[in-house]
């Protein structure tokens, strides 16, 4: 049994080798993105551990590993090669598997549902290529929020899952332009130094003309 405060799950080794792993982990505002290095045979989530966790959130998985993963859910299983990923819904019973006698290295990003736009759970356990510009941006994202560590900044936080959510959007239904124009429309402007960020953008706008 895994009990972190990542997700509660069951995970099991190969027979012929002992379990080995890392996590590494950077909380944000009710998510997280996680790496997990592990030598594993399979890794579930069940009813009870649902049950137990209390927490309602989607991940998308990111295999960056050298050997393919499967996860199954919802009746479907998602063959991931490199670099390609699928979402979890979290709020449903899963199995992640790796090959034998491979170290996995998993990237995942855990948000809440809420946050997520439009309704993607029936996306569960269907792969997005690694090709995806979505994903590519994604992944980018997480390494370097891995590479910080954690936020002292609660606002920082909420604004990097914020980020989170809409790339994991886009990466499961296309729709990035659409998510941008909602982005914008609804932004309330931030002020700074008296200035509005429109009239920000103006004054840009007008340099660059002028050639300043």
């Amino acid at each position: 049994m895994l009990a972190s405060g990542v997700l509660l799950c069951q995970v099991g080794a190969t027979p012929e080798t002992p379990l080995r792993g890392k996590l590494g982990e950077t909380s944000l505002d009710g998510g997280s993105v996680e790496e997990s290095v592990v030598n594993m045979q399979a890794m579930s989530r069940s009813a009870p551990s649902i049950a137990a966790d209390g927490r309602d959130t989607l991940a998308l998985l990111v295999n960056m590993g050298a050997g393919k993963l499967c996860l199954a859910q919802r009746g479907r299983t998602a063959e991931l090669a490199v670099g390609d990923a699928a979402l979890r819904d979290n709020g449903k019973p899963w199995k992640l598997a790796g090959e034998p006698n491979h170290v996995s290295r998993v990237l995942c990003i855990q948000v809440p549902r809420e946050l997520v736009r439009w309704h993607v759970e029936d996306r569960a356990a269907v792969t997005i290529p690694a090709g995806s510009p979505a994903l590519a941006l994604a992944r980018n994202y997480v390494e370097g929020l891995l590479s910080v560590g954690g936020f002292d900044d609660a606002g920082l936080a909420r604004l990097a899952l914020d980020h989170l959510a809409d790339l994991v959007s886009a990466a499961l239904t296309g729709t990035a332009g659409e998510i941008a124009r909602s982005r914008s429309t609804t932004a309330a402007p931030r002020r700074f130094g008296g200035r509005t960020t429109s009239h920000i953008h103006a004054w840009r706008f007008h340099a660059r003309r002028c050639h300043v």
